[in-house]
């Protein structure tokens, strides 16, 4: 146990403005800290930083070292949680790390806020810990709402594929309909050309002609 201005302690569990960091004024965010080592041990069956050593050594790890990412942390510890891994994704240790940020701004304001993504987690909707990145709340959500997102690219397609049904016969009238133009040209071009030879051949009878 440590005793340091801001109260006392156990030394492995103190958070980094308890060991000494930043104002060292200590309130929920601290307990919010202490939540995310116990959950990580119970995960890994070790703790995020160092902790064996002189009382300077751990509170300067404490303090300083960043914590280790939780499937790595399990890959070096027991075999016997090693198939955890399968079952540990980006999400959690998004969570994790944010609980344990050094600074307490970084932190879950509350815990509740922590249950809340906890649950989210456990629901797999989009975590507050990755809200920043917006290609991943889209991809959750899409996996959330799979079925109506189906739907409408069914509906979709259907309307793309009527659309382009549509343009092509569209096409098909517009040239059809060009084509007839030109063949009435062509009838009326050859019609006037008929009347004329005709009304050229018949002009000189108008008056009488010699026989």
């Amino acid at each position: 146990t440590l005793c340091t201005a801001a109260g006392c302690g156990t030394l492995p569990y103190l958070s980094p403005e308890q060991a000494g960091a930043g104002d060292g004024r200590v309130d929920v965010r601290s307990d919010v800290y202490a939540i995310g080592l116990v959950l990580y041990e119970l995960l890994t069956d070790m703790l995020p930083y160092p902790v064996r050593g002189e009382p300077g050594d751990v509170r300067t790890a404490i303090i300083n070292a960043e914590p280790l990412p939780l499937r790595q942390a399990i890959a070096l510890g027991s075999l016997d949680r090693a198939p955890g891994l399968t079952t540990i994704n980006r999400d959690l240790e998004a969570i994790l790390a944010k609980t344990l940020a050094k600074a307490k701004a970084e932190r879950y304001q509350s815990a509740a806020e922590l249950g809340e993504d906890l649950q989210r987690w456990l629901a797999g909707d989009a975590v507050r810990a990755c809200i920043g990145n917006r290609w991943y709340v889209l991809r959750k959500t899409f996996r959330r709402h799979r079925i109506a997102v189906g739907i409408a690219a069914t509906v979709l397609a259907a309307l793309s594929v009527t659309a382009v049904t549509i343009g092509m016969a569209w096409s098909r009238v517009r040239v059809e309909r060009d084509g007839a133009r030109a063949a009435a040209r062509t009838a009326y071009d050859l019609f006037d050309m008929a009347l004329t030879d005709i009304e050229e051949s018949v002009r000189p009878l108008a008056g009488g002609v010699a026989v």
